[in-house]
Order: structure tokens, then C-alpha cells, then sequence
């Protein structure tokens, strides 16, 4: 069974990992996951979906061509760094540490830069009975 999640709650990359990891995670106790993007961006998005999702899940990431790999490399240089300095330390896979350093380290969750538009509970919740 195939299935197409949109994530209204995601503000970037890290975002779409991590949100989607707990959006799917009420669904399903282990995921198979492809992720769409652009050419470029396809490094960048395996390693934060791998390491969001962990050992336990499979994913598998296609890119479309863009034409524009040269020129957004130093940018996804930059934002696989602030990628690694932002959740430095958290285990692969452990969901509920992602989630919280996101909410408290992360300007785009933390209130920073989006201080009037703050994630609904909904967006947040881990289910505690599945496995994560």
C-alpha cells in the first residue's frame, strides 16, 4: 500500500523529517519512505531522514532534475552543518529528542522567527504506545 503525506506543519527540511516521522509514526509502527525533491537537495535529505528515522525504518530519496547543483552546494553545505550543530548528540532514531531539540533549538519551532504561528499539539504528539 502506497500512500501520499502532506505535512502543513513543516518549515524546512528538518521540519519534514522530523514531523513527518511523528505524523506517520501514529499510523505506522515501521515505515517505508520515499521522499521527492530536488536533485541538489537529495545528499542533504537522506542524511537527515536517515538519521531522524533510524535503523528501523526504510528511506529512499529521488530527485528531479534541476540544473542548479553547482550553485546550491555551499548553501546545503551551510544547512547540513546547521543540521548536525543543531541536533549534535541525539541518537538516530530517538523521535522524542529530535522533537525536543527542535522545539528548543531551532528558530523556525522555537518561536524565533515564527513567534505568532506556534505548532499546534497535534503536530507534536508521539504516540506513546507505538514503538518510535
Amino acid at each position: 500500500d502506497a500512500a501520499l503525506l502532506v505535512n502543513r506543519y513543516a518549515r524546512d527540511t528538518s521540519g519534514d523529517a522530523i514531523l513527518s516521522r511523528i505524523q506517520l509514526g501514529a499510523l505506522f509502527p515501521k515505515v517505508r519512505l520515499t521522499v521527492a525533491t530536488t536533485d541538489y537537495h537529495v545528499p542533504r535529505v537522506k542524511t537527515l531522514f536517515r538519521v531522524v528515522y533510524g535503523p528501523h525504518h526504510t528511506v529512499a530519496v529521488h530527485g528531479s532534475e534541476s540544473g542548479r547543483g553547482a550553485e546550491r552546494a555551499s548553501d546545503e553545505a551551510a544547512s547540513l552543518a546547521a543540521f548536525s550543530e543543531t541536533f549534535a548528540g541525539i541518537a538516530p532514531g530517538d523521535l522524542r529528542s529530535f522533537r525536543d531539540r527542535l522545539l528548543s533549538a531551532h528558530p523556525f519551532y522555537n518561536g524565533t522567527r515564527f513567534p505568532e504561528h506556534p505548532l499546534p499539539e497535534e503536530a507534536l504528539e508521539i504516540d506513546a504506545a507505538r514503538p518510535q
